[in-house]
């Protein structure tokens, strides 16, 4: 996977942001199967420099938590 530049070729690219984001999507789709109590939490922690450019790597960090009802 190489990152391009989106105005030479943005076709060419692979987004690993585009990647995170469908993460944070498919968690978000799973939210209602969910016990009561349970949260999930994210953050994109890398997801690039310039807005300009397909990045090539991109790192999230996820905390899911539930309370103690029981």
């Amino acid at each position: 996977m190489r990152e391009r530049y989106m105005a030479a070729a943005p076709f060419a690219g692979k987004s690993a942001l585009t990647a995170c984001l469908e993460t944070f999507r498919l968690i978000d789709s799973q939210r209602m199967h969910f016990r009561d109590g349970v949260r999930v939490h994210g953050i994109v922690t890398n997801g690039g420099q310039a807005v300009n450019v397909i990045v090539e790597l991109c790192s999230l960090r996820v905390h899911a938590a539930r309370s103690n009802l029981r």
